[in-house]
């Protein structure tokens, strides 16, 4: 009686630590998406005042390049102001252990992503690492780009969990 007492109380601080590990994953995760936000929040002010500076200096012959450029900028400070659209999906693919999933939870303000989140889900032991690894480095790929323009091929050596985070995206 006294070893499965033992036992159980094992277990439950296995669990436990495990559990702690997984708040201190997500609240990593919460700190770089925060950090991002605050990045582009910056850059889209200081691309903000420099509209300004265009539109108030009077100037009356803008050449197509500016204008361009002045284009982008409104784009990228409207997609900033329009509210998040969020999508989450179980996305399945083939790897060398055979069938492996993971949820993908993506929020996008028109095409610019602006969180990203991937559970882990491996039916296969190899496939653990690889989508462990891919979870705690796609945000700083994709987090303030156009979905558009992503052209990712091995985040943090994950291959076949990016080239079905891509699909994802794509299809979305």
């Amino acid at each position: 009686m006294k070893k499965a007492i033992a036992i159980t109380s094992l277990l439950a601080a296995v669990t436990l630590t495990s559990c702690n590990e997984k708040v201190t994953e997500v609240q990593e995760s919460i700190k770089t998406t925060e950090s991002a936000i605050v990045e582009k929040k910056e850059e889209l002010t200081n691309k903000a005042d420099a509209i300004s500076d265009i539109v108030t200096s009077g100037a009356t012959n803008i050449s197509s390049g500016v204008t361009s450029e002045i284009t982008n900028m409104a784009q990228e400070i409207e997609s900033a102001l329009i509210p998040g659209e969020s999508i989450t999906k179980e996305v399945s693919y083939a790897s060398p252990a055979g069938t492996d999933s993971m949820k993908v939870t993506l929020v996008t303000s028109g095409e610019v992503i602006k969180s990203v989140e991937i559970v882990p889900m491996p039916t296969h032991e190899f496939s653990k690492k690889h989508q462990e690894n891919f979870a705690k480095a796609i945000g700083a790929e994709v987090i303030g780009k156009k979905k558009s323009e992503l052209n990712l091929s091995a985040v943090a050596g994950a291959s076949l969990t990016t080239d079905a985070f891509m699909k994802f995206v794509q299809a979305n």
